[in-house]
């Protein structure tokens, strides 16, 4: 069994790879941290790291297997469900794609989810045509921008999903409607809880803009911290955030 240290070097290594162009000798790299299955903590971020790669490759049906893997070693990961997701978009299997989404929002609240089925028609955060490095506000190569480029016919695709599926919309937004709902009676600003940011707020904090609690604050904190979809992250006064239009 590899040790710990070694898996982080194997699955950087890859994403390394990645991001200078060698293709091929990443999913090498990433196909054999997913076979050894020698960390089940990074089975799954390999496991959609490896799917994102053959979408590039124009292996679809290569690319759906594997988020599918991703989603059964990981039922709660949000990436490996909006993967998959993406992927059985892209495959025009529209009631399969609606049916992960609401798979998913049985267990739990996703910014992602929330984003594509609620928010549009409004611009998509999660597949942003630019990202901007604000001071406050440090963009990263983060999952969502990953999707944009393994998938970059999302928003047309999601927006006929929504037309074509009311009734099925509609219960992910009731699931959506019922985290909403289940925030309200926890302790504010708890890690994983969606909030929106006030329309007044200064630009650099992306006024009206959806964003999820990066860590558990006590109600007394001054600032807090937020993730956004696009992976940028801020520290934005608590009198900035809302739970009410959520």
């Amino acid at each position: 069994m590899q040790a710990p240290d070694d898996i982080r070097f194997l699955f950087d290594r890859a994403l390394q790879l990645r991001d200078g162009g060698n293709i091929i000798e990443a999913e090498r790299l990433l196909q054999q941290l997913v076979d050894s299955r020698a960390a089940d903590a990074f089975f799954a971020h390999a496991a959609v790291q490896l799917g994102h790669l053959r979408q590039k490759l124009g292996r679809h049906a290569d690319a759906l297997e594997t988020y599918e893997r991703a989603m059964r070693a990981a039922p709660r990961d949000e990436l490996a469900s909006l993967s998959l997701f993406h992927a059985l978009l892209d495959a025009t299997n529209h009631a399969a794609a609606m049916a992960e989404a609401k798979r998913l929002l049985l267990l739990r609240e996703s910014l992602g989810y929330r984003e594509l089925l609620v928010e549009s028609p409004r611009p998509l955060a999660a597949f942003p045509t630019e990202l901007t490095a604000l001071p406050a506000v440090t963009a990263t190569r983060g999952a969502c921008r990953e999707l944009r480029a393994a998938f970059p016919a999302a928003r047309a695709a999601c927006r006929k999903l929504i037309a074509a599926l009311p009734a099925e919309l509609k219960a992910c937004r009731g699931l959506l409607a019922e985290h909403a709902a289940r925030q309200l009676r926890e302790p504010p600003f708890s890690e994983g809880h969606t909030v929106r940011i006030h329309d007044h707020a200064p630009k650099i904090f992306r006024p009206a803009d959806l964003a999820t609690i990066a860590k558990d604050h006590r109600r007394t904190a001054p600032e807090i911290a937020v993730l956004y979809s696009d992976d940028a992250t801020a520290e934005i006064p608590s009198d900035l955030l809302s739970y009410g239009t959520v």
